[in-house]
């Protein structure tokens, strides 16, 4: 997986780059402001996974959202993965997208 990180970040040297790693998390490259690069892994929580579809398209749309509400990418990473991870805690995949309270919990 970290050579995909690599990969990435290689192509995208100003850019932060973040890989979905299912139940392990995520890893990542963020660049500050400064252009210095620093490596990122949020592990994901150990949950009773019943359904993981949707997992990926919660983490994108935390992640997304957080972002665009000016969380600073390493703690909307970090909500991202909470998201995604209680979403496999439940089936089905519009339904399993916690609300933004359930992950602050």
């Amino acid at each position: 997986m970290a050579e995909r990180l690599d990969d990435l970040a290689s192509r995208f040297p100003r850019m932060n780059v973040v890989v979905t790693w299912g139940e392990r998390g995520v890893i990542g490259r963020l660049v500050g402001d400064d252009g210095v690069a620093l490596s990122l892994r949020e592990p994901a929580p150990v949950v009773n996974a019943v359904d993981t579809v949707g997992a990926g398209d919660v983490f994108c749309g935390y992640l997304a959202a957080g972002l665009a509400h000016g969380v600073p990418p390493a703690a909307a990473i970090r909500s991202a993965v909470s998201a995604a991870s209680l979403a496999v805690t439940r089936t089905g995949s519009g339904l399993s997208a916690p609300y933004a309270k359930e992950i602050q919990a």
